[in-house]
């Protein structure tokens, strides 16, 4: 039995009623039973539970009279969409309540006997299922109900009881674990069937095609376990519409050429993407396999779920069902999760890389017609890129999405205020060495850089909402966050005031601090929320704070980054003292020492669980967990940029929860993303 605002599983094991809320009637947990005597009317309510989207299952027996069924997108249990099952006519009917919006007749609705249903809710669309789980009885498209609301049981004169009830929102609404039902989840379109083995989904060679017993969807999340046990290739179908002819896009895993690639088949243009090569695809053991698939954007994870190993541009078909495909490999295939993707905050944004080529003119001779990149050695920026989106997916629990719109290849240096700068100069100042010099010599000339991409039409028009620059940071030559349009304000780098123009961020991403990119991005959030709740964390926050901790004097964002560094020295050994997440700078387990100790092993008590579920009443600033660098650090390797991750991961992403005491929404990325003035 499990619980959750977006999840329940509820098996009845005792006569715990503790996820439901009987309203009238009376309702009693008998054998595995949830059940209601029959007389007038009985209501109950699936406890703080309350989605748009949802799906439902359970097993319902009913008795001879009356009738029962599920209330969904209600808030009282008499409003919403009522789904009820009546025996004695034999039939199933949908209400908005009180109308009646839609019936099926002659639908083999027993009595005294357990029968299975699902109800999908999805937008407009609501789809009912008894007994064949494969058709439902009735497909609607309504729009009186379009918001959230909870579920509730309901029986009218009918001796009803329920048992193995589930139910989840909408976007977790394919799930497979591979249980003893497991084939009924999937339908064979080419050669044989897949076959179970120890619960898990396995092809022995020869082909195989099979397609997920779900809807098309247009944008989503899969996860899944692969295990490759022949050197042949399999893989994941994607956006298929016809699977008869495999269409759509295929994503091929080859443990045999070590490479990964996307094909767009039959009619399309082969292969979508250059491959991803060198990749280990060790046989006999489990890979972790995550594909994001965003309008015309595809990434596919492998192992790593923070760095895609493929990212592609798909235009041609934009939805479809997914599969799993083999030919002639011995594979396995577990635990599929497919959630729709749904992201609220959609960031579309501008790169533009800045790598020019060295003419052969230039002195050291190992730089003649190379490009910055690689005579610098720099890592691939678009790689971080993806690193950097991915982070921030994860932290908000997949609400905020950075779409890259446009990347720009600039060969050429940025453009600098001091316009006398050459390549001979910058190889000069900034040798592989590192004994750089002139740094000061070095800025961004910000409104060159937005004239000449005419950044204020493509911001305005809202083809762009944000704009990435990767450049070098040895010289002091761009803002990490600079702000561009009205009403400008510090997010931590200089302000570009223009009228008419809405307001965007221009990032400054730097080659040499890539595995810290979430550092600059976090700043930008301390300052950004320092703006709205008026006060400055680096200048007007009262630091060291004594104990005991008087939270009236502290806003909600003073009170997220108490750390140790701000309590002072003298309370380090102090039990009583609970800490938020700390800063950019300060673990909140660190002393005063900025930029160190980020694995420092020193417990704490910490809140941080009531930042990451901000809006949700079942936490509060007193809830509280023993925390030390282990909570962040997984890699030794970085530290500093689990932390950074660790950090973002606890900023308030509450959807619709209201505002807070200060009447900040709770949903903070809306001043983040600048979505608010």
């Amino acid at each position: 039995m499990s619980l959750s605002n977006n999840f329940l599983i509820d098996n009845f094991p005792s006569s715990s009623t503790l996820n439901w809320n009987p309203i009238s009637g009376n309702w009693i947990i008998i054998n595995g039973e949830y059940q209601t005597n029959g007389i007038l009317e009985a209501i109950t309510q699936a406890s703080n539970f309350s989605a748009k989207d949802i799906v439902f299952e359970c097993d319902l027996k009913l008795g001879l009279t009356g009738d029962a069924g599920i209330s969904i997108r209600s808030t009282t249990g008499n409003n919403g969409y009522f789904i009820t099952f009546r025996p004695g006519n034999n039939d199933i009917q949908v209400y908005d309540l009180p109308n009646l919006l839609a019936y099926a007749n002659n639908a083999g609705i027993a009595a005294n006997d357990w029968k299975h249903i699902r109800i999908i809710m999805s937008g407009n669309n609501l789809l009912v299922y008894y007994d064949d789980m494969n058709i439902p009885k009735i497909k609607l498209n309504d729009n009186i109900y379009t918001g959230s609301g909870g579920l509730f049981l309901r029986s009218w004169e009918n001796q009803t009881s329920y048992r193995m009830v589930k139910m989840y929102e909408l976007n977790n609404f394919f799930s497979d674990t591979n249980d003893k039902q497991l084939l009924t989840k999937w339908i064979p379109y080419k050669g044989e069937m897949f076959d179970i083995i120890s619960e898990r989904i396995y092809a022995s060679g020869g082909t195989h095609l099979s397609i997920a017993n779900m809807d098309n969807i247009d944008d989503f999340i899969l996860d899944a376990g692969i295990r490759f046990d022949s050197n042949d290739g399999c893989g994941f179908m994607l956006r298929t519409n016809d699977a008869t002819l495999e269409d759509g896009y295929y994503v091929d895993f080859s443990p045999a050429n070590s490479r990964i690639y996307i094909y767009e088949l039959y009619g399309g243009n082969g292969v979508v993407n250059p491959e991803a090569i060198n990749i280990t695809i060790s046989k006999y053991e489990f890979h972790h396999v995550r594909i994001i698939c965003y309008k015309e954007d595809i990434l596919v994870y492998f192992d790593n779920m923070l760095t895609p190993i493929i990212t592609a541009t798909c235009t041609t078909v934009l939805s479809g069902r997914i599969g799993i495909r083999s030919y002639g490999a011995e594979c396995y295939f577990d635990n599929f999760t497919i959630k729709e993707f749904d992201p609220i905050h959609v960031v579309k944004t501008y790169v533009l890389r800045y790598n020019p080529t060295f003419s052969q003119s230039v002195i050291p001779s190992e730089a003649k017609g190379k490009k910055f990149i690689e005579y610098y050695q720099f890592n691939d920026p678009k790689r971080i890129s993806y690193d950097y989106i991915t982070s921030i997916m994860e932290a908000t629990d997949f609400k905020v999405y950075y779409r890259i719109i446009n990347w720009a290849d600039v060969n050429a240096f940025p453009p600098f205020t001091n316009n006398w700068i050459t390549e001979q100069k910058y190889l000069d100042d900034f040798p592989k060495d590192g004994n750089t010099q002139n740094q000061n010599d070095y800025w961004f000339d910000y409104q060159e850089i937005i004239n000449s991409a005419d950044l204020i039409n493509l911001v305005n028009s809202h083809e762009i909402d944000e704009v990435w620059t990767w450049f070098e940071g040895r010289p002091s030559a761009f803002s990490e966050a600079a702000m561009v349009g009205e009403d400008t304000f510090d997010i931590n780098g200089i302000e570009i005031p223009i009228m008419g123009a809405r307001r965007f961020a221009i990032m400054g991403m730097d080659y040499y601090f890539i595995d810290s990119s979430p550092h600059p991005f976090n700043h930008r959030i301390d300052k950004t929320m320092s703006h709205y709740y008026g006060r400055n964390i680096y200048n007007d926050y009262p630091n060291p704070i004594s104990l005991p901790i008087d939270y009236s004097v502290l806003n909600n964002l003073e009170k997220l980054i108490l750390s140790y560094g701000n309590l002072g020295y003298e309370v380090i050994n102090n039990s009583a003292a609970i800490i938020g997440i700390g800063s950019t700078h300060l673990p909140p387990q660190n002393s005063r020492l900025e930029y160190e100790q980020w694995d420092i092993n020193r417990f704490v008590l910490s809140n941080f669980a009531y930042w990451k579920n901000f809006g949700n009443i079942h936490y509060n600033i007193n809830t509280t967990d023993v925390i030390n660098c282990d909570t962040w650090v997984v890699d030794p390797n970085l530290k500093e940029v689990a932390f950074q991750r660790f950090w973002l991961s606890c900023i308030p992403k509450a959807l619709d929860a209201g505002v807070d005491e200060f009447g900040i929404d709770k949903d903070w990325w809306k001043y983040i993303l600048l979505e608010v003035n």
